[in-house]
């Protein structure tokens, strides 16, 4: 068991001691987003060894308030929201080193596949 004394803390032994299936161990975990300067955090708690016949269950907690994060990647535009490419459109990139070979860049590969999609599928 443990208790502060003095500002110290110190472990004492409980007499008699619990048997091992007496004994819960509680495992935490703490992070937080890097967008939001420590400000918005997140606790998550769970049994390490579950007592027989229990359930294996885990308590994630939320402390404080979300920030409205910062942009993502490289954004020139901080006032516009990420929208992430539709995986239509990444499929038929898998197979872009031929055409890359032939076209000169990446990017004159996604223009031609996104100029050949139809314009209700296009990003």
């Amino acid at each position: 068991m443990e208790r502060v004394v003095s500002k110290k803390r110190t472990y004492v032994q409980y007499e008699p001691q619990p048997t091992a299936d007496e004994v819960l161990t509680l495992c935490r975990l703490y992070c937080c987003q890097k967008a939001d300067d420590g400000e918005y955090r997140r606790r998550v708690s769970w049994l390490q060894c579950v007592p027989p016949g229990g359930k294996s269950v885990a308590v994630v907690e939320y402390l404080g308030k979300p920030g409205s994060g910062k942009p993502h990647g490289s954004s020139a535009q901080p006032t516009s929201n990420y929208v992430r490419t539709p995986a239509a459109t990444m499929q038929p990139l898998q197979r872009v080193d031929e055409r890359v070979h032939d076209k000169g860049s990446c990017k004159a590969v996604y223009d031609e596949l996104v100029e050949d999609m139809d314009v209700e599928d296009a990003p």
